[in-house]
């Protein structure tokens, strides 16, 4: 079977009739009492909060916090993890963890944005800034209710008092569990609250999904909904059974200059020979290579979206490919160069498509018009500026290191 990208039925999924009101997103959930009296120094610890949600499943929104900076240092970087639980300790994380800057201190709060969806009890966790000047994390004057633990990321300790680090999830809204477990996501997280219901009133909506499944392949679409006003258990909508009919395909298209071309395919094909991936200049081309063997390629070559590729072409022509938006791919970069693809559609800022990487990174050169171009990240002056669909990329790292891009670069 083909995997599609996108679920497309008629352009729509459906309508969902629920009755009362879906509910508002922010929901604050907290332990702490809102009056900090104890700081914590230990400069290496993350400090972390077990929650949960008043139903599952949910999305966490956001998270609130409140740090002490007694020596005004202004800032800092800090490391946000969200963990699952594992038996009343952090778990696995369920998010790629990912930097931001801390500059709101005590008295008022700083805000983290998160968009994580969760099916059960979960923890957030907050680096300590790894200097003995602080900022500090901060607990209150309460009960310890066991939810707020410092530690290394695998030994945790129990502090005494709850750490000030709130919560806001939306319980529901925007998810959609069908059969397999595998969610489906709403476009501009509609349909919206259904307000001034009245005891049997109902709310008709329709809902446009985001979703990843099978071709023909049929599931059961419904959502959660729950009364904000009113003292009643969360419930479900009927559900509505949907087959994904079509895949939607996007076109891309690259100018190829007569002589040797760095490129590379940024769609995910139907069929991964190289004879299908370039049959649009069949006959316009001679010489293909890739790295690793250096062996010439054939029409049967496999090739794929992470590749690069050197192509000689006989005459100017334009490559045109049909496919889907790959989903999540994988880079094992090994140490010293590698020759990739860039699986996006988008041109991007080429220090925001290597962030993840940046601490392995050492250069990045590509070849374009005739010209030798490269970018390094020590350096101020370079000639790379943005990644470019359709172009193969020359990577040395220093290190081997795996790399996932995700939906920030699709």
């Amino acid at each position: 079977m083909n995997s599609s990208s996108i679920l497309l039925i008629d352009g729509y999924c459906g309508d969902v009739s629920a009755t009362l009101s879906i509910l508002d997103p922010q929901i604050e959930i907290y332990y702490d009492d809102g009056i900090a009296t104890t700081l914590w120094s230990d400069s290496n610890f993350i400090w972390a909060v077990r929650f949960t949600a008043p139903s599952y499943p949910s999305v966490i929104s956001k998270a609130k916090l409140q740090f002490y900076d007694p020596y005004a240092l202004g800032s800092y970087t800090a490391t946000v993890h969200v963990y699952e639980d594992n038996s009343g300790v952090p778990g696995n994380d369920l998010i790629i963890p990912f930097t931001t800057t801390i500059d709101v201190f005590y008295p008022h709060w700083d805000w983290v944005d998160l968009n994580v969806s969760i099916n059960g009890d979960f923890w957030i966790g907050i680096s300590a800034p790894g200097d003995a000047l602080g900022p500090y994390a901060l607990v209150d004057s309460g009960t310890t209710t066991s939810r707020s633990l410092g530690g290394d990321g695998s030994t945790w300790y129990y502090l005494g008092g709850d750490l000030l680090i709130r919560a806001f999830v939306n319980e529901g809204r925007g998810i959609i569990p069908i059969n397999n477990e595998i969610p489906f996501y709403t476009i501009d997280d509609n349909p919206t609250i259904c307000y001034n219901m009245g005891d049997g009133d109902s709310c008709n909506t329709t809902w446009m999904v985001n979703a990843t499944g099978d071709i023909n392949s049929s599931y059961n679409f419904f959502t959660i909904y729950e009364s904000i006003q009113y003292p009643i258990s969360p419930a479900e909508t009927n559900k509505v059974n949907i087959t994904i009919v079509e895949l939607l395909y996007e076109i891309f298209s690259i100018n190829l200059l007569e002589g040797w071309n760095l490129i590379s395919v940024p769609l995910k094909l139907n069929n991964n020979s190289l004879g299908y991936a370039l049959s649009s200049i069949e006959g316009n081309y001679g010489t293909v290579f890739s790295y690793g063997s250096w062996e010439q390629l054939d029409s049967d070559s496999i090739v794929n979206e992470t590749i690069g590729l050197w192509v000689k072409m006989l005459v100017e022509d334009n490559l045109t490919i049909n496919g889907v938006l790959p989903v999540n791919p994988l880079f094992n970069l090994k140490q010293g160069y590698n020759l990739i693809g860039y699986p996006s559609l988008e041109e991007k800022n080429i220090s925001h498509v290597f962030a993840d990487v940046s601490d392995n990174l050492i250069n990045v050169w590509m070849y374009e018009n005739y010209t030798w171009k490269s970018f390094d990240p020590k350096k101020t002056l370079n000639t790379i500026e943005t990644v470019k669909p359709g172009f193969g990329y020359w990577v040395k790292v220093n290190e081997s290191v795996s790399w996932t891009f995700n939906e920030t670069f699709k």
